[in-house]
């Protein structure tokens, strides 16, 4: 007989959990009627407790070159310093680093969120468990001038 599937601690009471998930819903309910919310209304996305979760990256012409234009405290304390201002190529370990460039580059190309999740080690030999999910932002509904992040972590502490 097979095994009963733990309950999900995700969804309590019909509840949804998951930021990313919370994210997605506050984003889409930000731009509606239209397909973008503008990066100017980042600041009325409620619940205000999803707020510390939140990046917001920069779109210049060549995405490499995107940097963190603000981050809440949930991004500063999984990489262990404020990523504001710096590029995205430098905050990350190169895979991780390279995953989420390659994961901005799709939301970019298809107007669309994308979710990431990784691991990445720490110099303290702990690991870095992220759920992340990229949100394209437009203030004049063609051209994605910037992407908004949630993300949310764990670490992980080996003996």
């Amino acid at each position: 007989m097979p095994e009963a599937a733990a309950p999900s601690l995700d969804r309590v009471d019909g509840v949804e959990r998951r930021v990313c998930s919370r994210a997605l819903a506050a984003w889409r309910a930000l731009a509606a009627p239209r397909r973008f919310p503008a990066g100017a209304q980042i600041d009325a996305l409620e619940p205000t407790d999803l707020k510390d979760h939140f990046f917001v990256l920069s779109v210049p012409g060549d995405s490499a070159r995107s940097t963190c234009v603000s981050a809440g405290t949930v991004m500063q304390r999984a990489i262990g310093r404020d990523p504001t201002g710096r590029a995205l190529s430098e905050l990350l370990p190169p895979p991780i680093g390279q995953k989420l460039l390659g994961a901005l580059r799709d939301a970019v190309a298809t107007g669309a969120p994308v979710a990431d999740s990784g691991r990445w080690a720490r110099p303290d030999g702990s690991d870095v468990v992220y759920r992340a999910v990229l949100m394209p932002l437009s203030d004049d509904q063609r051209t994605i001038d910037a992407v908004l992040g949630a993300i949310n972590f764990r670490t992980i502490t080996y003996n």
